[in-house]
């Protein structure tokens, strides 16, 4: 793994990599910050501090009320006449979308919960010297050429990467 960081001037510069790097798919788990602590460095690090596991369910409970409208709807007309789901297409619709709901808000939750979504970020004048730091660890060349990239792009006086340390397991024997 290698880890890409960018040094920043100003934290607003900061936050819009931030936004971007979480945009192109890199895990918030895998972003680290360290700034001056300060309202500016606060408003940076939102991005990273936001804890919105509503957004999946939300997505998923709306895909499922739609289906199982469709599906209650459908089932009320293609059952035979003495069927319990054969009643009026409102009814069968309005189930449903209850179950759908349902299921579709409990499937956003359970996607949510496989993600990580805490990142390092340490409040500091000492190490930063009043700048903003931005690291994030890749998984190969590309993500690394795209996260060096998109530091650039929002202006990082200056980017370095470093690879991570081999673990002992991996390391040959002598």
């Amino acid at each position: 793994m290698l880890t890409v960081t960018g040094v920043f001037n100003s934290s607003s510069d900061s936050e819009q990599a931030i936004r971007t790097l979480a945009r192109s798919g890199f895990l918030v788990g895998s972003m680290s910050v360290a700034g001056p602590e300060g309202r500016e460095f606060r408003k940076a690090v939102t991005q990273l501090l936001s804890k919105d596991p509503a957004k999946f369910a939300i997505r998923y409970g709306l895909a499922g009320a739609t289906l199982g409208a469709l599906l209650g709807v459908y089932a009320s007309m293609a059952l035979p006449a003495g069927h319990v789901l054969s009643g009026t297409p409102l009814i069968s619709g309005l189930v449903g979308v209850a179950l759908g709901t349902m299921i579709g808000i409990l499937t956003g939750f359970m996607f949510d919960l496989g993600r990580q979504k805490y990142a390092a970020i340490v409040t500091t004048d000492v190490s930063t010297a009043g700048k903003t730091l931005v690291s994030v660890r890749t998984k190969d060349m590309t993500e690394r050429f795209s996260a060096e990239a998109i530091l650039e792009e929002w202006s990082a006086i200056e980017t370095f990467v470093k690879a991570e340390p081999a673990s002992k397991s991996s390391a040959p024997a002598a």
